[in-house]
């Protein structure tokens, strides 16, 4: 996220030419002072940058379940067609339990992880480990269009509730979006399938592939059974 303010807490001496909101001639001793940027190296021996505002973050989650599928934390492309979201990812290893390193601007590696610890690891895509997504058995077309029989009943009346002028809009969309994932399942016998954290059968569902190069994740969801919500 982008840092729009900073906080420092200082236990030294603050030069005078240092840009803080209060008189700088004075020794900092535990106050805190506001910078309009990235703190100024010369401010004190002792400092610590602490963000105390930043930018929404964007949370995408399933319409019908509530789950969140993914956040704007990660590269987010919208396909041609308009229909899909494509969420690149990478595969990360970190402490069972620990946020993704990344989110607080760490790079730790597997070996930084497993020296000097005994802790137990997870290793993973990290779109699915952050939001705790769980893997469906695989859908063949006939599993799938019955899934997606329910699953876009379920979204119509979500829909309904919610934008009852966009019913139509949205019926459309969902028939086109369902006939290219269907052909992307009988296309590709590797893909995986996602589901949110509560396992919702009525939920969306994310398909798990992988760039050209073998080794770069991303995931796909249809555009219109999600929801977008600031935090």
């Amino acid at each position: 996220m982008k840092l729009l303010n900073y906080t420092v807490m200082c236990l030294c001496y603050t030069p005078p030419s240092a840009d803080v909101t209060r008189d700088a001639k004075e020794p900092a001793s535990c106050d805190a002072l506001s910078f309009s940027s990235a703190p100024p190296a010369a401010t004190g021996l002792y400092c610590v940058g602490i963000n105390t505002e930043a930018a929404n973050m964007i949370i995408y989650k399933c319409l019908v379940s509530g789950d969140e599928m993914f956040s704007d934390i990660y590269k987010i492309i919208t396909t041609e067609d308009g229909l899909f979201y494509e969420v690149e990812g990478k595969h990360l290893t970190r402490k069972l339990g620990d946020i993704d390193d990344s989110l607080i601007g760490g790079n730790a590696s597997a070996e930084e992880l497993a020296e000097g610890t005994d802790a137990a690891v997870e290793s993973g895509v990290d779109i699915i480990l952050n939001h705790k997504l769980t893997e469906t058995p695989a859908y063949d077309k006939k599993t799938f269009m019955s899934y997606m029989k329910s699953y876009l009943k379920a979204l119509k009346e979500k829909v309904q509730e919610a934008t009852p002028d966009k019913v139509g809009a949205f019926q459309e969309e969902a028939k086109s979006a369902t006939l290219k994932m269907r052909d992307m399942i009988a296309a590709n016998k590797d893909l995986q399938f996602y589901t949110g954290e509560s396992m919702n059968a009525e939920g969306i569902v994310g398909f798990l592939d992988y760039r050209e190069d073998g080794q770069t994740p991303f995931m796909i969801f249809m555009k219109c059974g999600l929801e977008i919500e600031k935090c």
